[in-house]
């Protein structure tokens, strides 16, 4: 489903919503955590006779199965979260309302008697892919107490957090691994203070995993609904991208990323913009996720080091300068005489190669750009200087 397909009603064209159109779409609104400044909508889809309420936004799709509508239009139209609030009390006084276009398709109307919501239909919004992902060969079945452990286990805070003693602060993700017929789920909070607090389920077998994910997304999404069916889990095996939770009335999609990552990805990414350079892939296997640029034709990698407290987290621009290079105790006495002589960038070496090194604070990533420049055009001068220690 996606944009190209979006289809507004004809005139004349009416349904009636009711109290299962209002838990769907309120739990679509949370989860998907709606922001209508910001140009974000509720989609209403019917198709094939289904009548289905979705959002896509930031890292996660969100859906909500209705009923079965009987309308011989298929549609995919938007609605603002704020005329869809108002328009819920009215639903759950009346029991059920009828919703219908203006003639210039310019303005829902959802009626009750006498009573009418008026609300514009959205002219703009951001571009959603509504697919719904729940493909994977790993699933893993929670029964519904199962399913609200786990969120509130995932919603419960330590307490506030002092975002200034933290100017970094991004809520820990939960990190889950799956194995040996168990599912391990962990909320860490070390990072601000708090304790790390473990769920361990028995499930059916599976290969060995370990991923983390937004917590708010699946906290939420497994407590702040009506159902009380059993869930299903999928993702896939090799190289997952989402996890998808859901039942037969609801369900979501979450991406799949490194906490640390997540911390300053979309920073840096910006930052790399203004250089023309596009990000194609993060590195996440190893403890300090790594992303590879080539600028002016020198390469350099920017690898993400985050303070296991919260409070010191920074990102590191390395290039190599040299390689080939014999590694004894003459080569890095000569290292060490470079380094001292220079300030906000050292030299390392790592098997025979050396490279340059300018660490950011995650506070500056303003500086990225600026300091790439930097580094381009001090590489052909440094593999001049560095091309005597070679053997």
């Amino acid at each position: 489903m996606t944009l190209a397909q979006i289809q507004l009603p004809p005139s004349g064209w009416s349904i009636e919503l009711t109290k299962d159109d209002i838990e769907r779409f309120d739990f679509v609104k949370q989860v998907s955590r709606r922001l209508e400044t910001a140009g974000e909508v509720v989609w209403l889809s019917i198709r094939d006779g289904e009548r289905t309420w979705c959002a896509k936004e930031r890292n996660t799709t969100v859906w909500g199965n209705a009923v079965l509508d009987g309308s011989p239009f298929d549609l995919l139209m938007p609605f603002a979260p704020v005329f869809l609030r108002h328009v819920a009390g009215l639903v759950i006084e009346s029991n059920m309302c009828t919703l219908k276009v203006s003639p210039d398709q310019k303005v829902c109307i959802v009626s009750s008697g006498a009573e009418e919501v008026h609300g514009d239909i959205p002219a703009e919004w951001k571009p959603s892919d509504l697919e719904f992902g729940n493909d994977g060969d790993i699933r893993i079945s929670l029964n519904s107490m199962q399913a609200r452990r786990l969120g509130e286990l995932i919603n419960d805070w330590p307490g506030p957090v002092d975002k200034d003693e933290y100017p970094n602060f991004l809520a820990p993700f939960v990190v889950i691994e799956v194995g040996d017929k168990k599912m391990t789920c962990t909320m860490d909070w070390s990072r601000y203070g708090g304790r790390a607090n473990t769920l361990v389920f028995a499930i059916n077998a599976t290969p060995h995993l370990k991923f983390e994910c937004d917590a708010y997304v699946l906290g939420h999404g497994l407590t702040e609904n009506f159902s009380q069916e059993d869930w299903i889990m999928t993702l896939s095996s090799t190289n997952p991208t989402h996890l998808a939770v859901y039942n037969s009335e609801i369900g979501f999609s979450v991406t799949l990323e490194r906490e640390c990552v997540a911390l300053v990805r979309e920073q840096i990414e910006n930052e790399l913009k203004l250089l023309d350079l596009e990000v194609k892939e993060w590195h996440t296997e190893s403890a300090h996720p790594i992303v590879h640029i080539t600028y002016e034709s020198t390469q350099m990698e920017i690898v993400i080091i985050p303070d296991k407290r919260g409070h010191d987290d920074y990102i590191r621009v390395t290039m190599c300068v040299a390689s080939g290079v014999s590694n004894n105790l003459a080569t890095l006495q000569e290292i060490n005489n470079f380094n001292e002589a220079r300030l906000g960038q050292k030299y390392v070496m790592n098997g025979d190669s050396i490279f340059l090194v300018t660490d950011i604070a995650t506070t500056a990533i303003s500086e990225l750009f600026s300091i790439i420049i930097t580094m381009a055009s001090q590489w052909a001068d440094l593999s001049v200087l560095f091309a005597m220690l070679k053997d």
